[in-house]
């Protein structure tokens, strides 16, 4: 794992859990909801070094919104006593580790004392009337004249942002599939292992987000032809990455569909509808 900095919010990992929970805050969700949420990344932690990242980081974020993180604090000192993480960051960067142990003391003596101005919710500007509806069933036509299928899977608000999560249907078509052919499309996943479930996995779509500014230029390019009813419970987000032009959603789809990866796993509707 790269490391970018021995600060609170410092690498991709912090600032992913930072960040998602900052927007469920401006977003109005309740600190429980999104507690709730923030939580789903545990699945994910592989060592006691992105454990430690993951408590840090949560704790500084309910922090800052003037929430009580005694019970996060304990288990940080806790984990400072084990000196587990801290001898996974010994191993990356002796120096990188000392700062670190120095830069945890001072967090947990900040965040023993309740903040006295928690952060205010943010307004950001909402996208009243988005282009696609999370079920839309959508073809976009590649250079082989074929039709590649695309899943709205979902969206979100990151700050003034709105975003469009895409997912690819295995297969390309000569013309947008029928209504019995629709039922039978299967979606670009993966099996993502959780001990939560009594499967033992969640389905998480590969994705390409597409941010609302992006989509308006392009959005004549997609046709509709279908509409399906999509569970979120039934499914997540297995990777992702951000597209802004026809050009790159089509390079996205090539990337995608050309992967081997032993994790593939294709997703039908029938699973997640």
């Amino acid at each position: 794992m790269g490391l970018d900095g021995a600060k609170i919010i410092d690498g991709d990992l912090a600032n992913d859990i930072y960040n998602d929970f900052m927007s469920l805050y401006d977003e109005g969700y309740e600190i429980e909801e999104i507690k709730s949420k923030i939580e789903e990344y545990k699945l994910e932690l592989i060592d006691d070094l992105e454990q430690e990242i993951y408590l840090t980081v949560f704790a500084q974020a309910l922090w800052e919104v003037g929430e009580n993180v005694e019970d996060l604090r304990q288990k940080i000192e806790d984990f400072q006593r084990s000196s587990k993480a801290f001898a996974i960051w010994n191993k990356v960067d002796k120096n990188l580790a000392e700062e670190r142990k120095k830069v945890i003391g001072r967090f947990l003596n900040k965040i023993s004392v309740k903040r006295k101005s928690p952060r205010p919710r943010k307004k950001y500007r909402k996208i009243k009337n988005a282009i696609f509806a999370t079920g839309d069933l959508l073809s976009l036509e590649s250079k082989n004249n074929k039709k590649i299928i695309v899943l709205m899977a979902g969206s979100f608000q990151n700050g003034n942002s709105f975003v469009y999560k895409f997912a690819f249907c295995k297969e390309s078509f000569d013309a947008a599939p029928n209504e019995t052919r629709i039922n039978r499309l299967e979606f670009f996943g993966r099996k993502i292992p959780s001990s939560l479930t009594e499967c033992g996995f969640v389905l998480g779509l590969e994705e390409i987000f597409v941010e609302h500014s992006d989509l308006v230029k392009i959005k004549n390019e997609f046709a509709k032809f279908g509409h399906v009813e999509l569970d979120k419970e039934k499914y997540g987000d297995g990777s992702f990455s951000y597209s802004s032009s026809t050009e790159e959603i089509i390079k996205d789809y090539d990337r995608i569909s050309s992967n081997s990866n032993e994790l593939r796993y294709n997703i039908s509707l029938r699973e997640i509808s």
